[in-house]
Order: C-alpha cells, then sequence, then structure tokens
C-alpha cells in the first residue's frame, strides 16, 4: 500500500504523537501540537495554494485554456520543480491548509473545557 505523503527534500509532509505509523515516515512528536498552525509548521504544510492559468503551446504560440486553473503551491511558483497538484474549473474554491485543520482548534477547546 503506497503512503501517498508529500515527500519533499527526502522528508515526508506528516506528523504524530505515539505509535510510529506503518510507513515510518513524518515528524514525531511527545505530545500533540496546540494549534493546527503548530501542527501544520511540523508537519511541513504550513504553505498556501492558488490558481493559475493554464496554457498550450502549439507550434509557435501559446493558448490559454479557458475554463481550466491549475492548483499550484505558492511558494514555489516560479521556480523549477513547480508541478501543479491538478487541473479545476473556473468555478473552483481554494481550501488552504489553514481552514482546512483550524477546525481542530475548537475540537481541543471543547475537550479541554
Amino acid at each position: 500500500m503506497a503512503h501517498e505523503l508529500l515527500i519533499e527534500n527526502g522528508e515526508a509532509a506528516m506528523m504524530y504523537v505515539g505509535q510510529v505509523p506503518w510507513h515510518d515516515l513524518g515528524t514525531r512528536l511527545e505530545t500533540a501540537p496546540k494549534t493546527a498552525a503548530e501542527a501544520m509548521k511540523v508537519a511541513k504544510l504550513d504553505w498556501d495554494v492558488g490558481l493559475k492559468r493554464v496554457y498550450a503551446w502549439e507550434g509557435e504560440h501559446f493558448y490559454e485554456i479557458p475554463d481550466r486553473k491549475a492548483v499550484v503551491r505558492l511558494d514555489h511558483w516560479g521556480k523549477q520543480h513547480c508541478e501543479p497538484f491538478g487541473l479545476v474549473g473556473n468555478d473552483y474554491h481554494v481550501l488552504q491548509n489553514q481552514e482546512a485543520f483550524s477546525f481542530f482548534d475548537e475540537v481541543e477547546k471543547l475537550i479541554l473545557n
């Protein structure tokens, strides 16, 4: 079974507390992070994505593909190895990691109270 983790510079974008995962990848913490932002930083997921226009090359010209956008890491944009995560339609809404994980902050507050 593939782990499907993002590997960058030989490090997996993941963190864990407790038992080592079956794939033996990620950053091990002794105690759980206090906030989603802290967890994302340790897990190497504290970056944003954005939408960029898509073009096709034919002969000597670029042609914009008007109904598609590429989802890319903004901290990689303009660099040599900036591969898109995928192509999406124009009505796609980007969900940042911070937005996706911030609800954990509220869950922790409920557990501690």
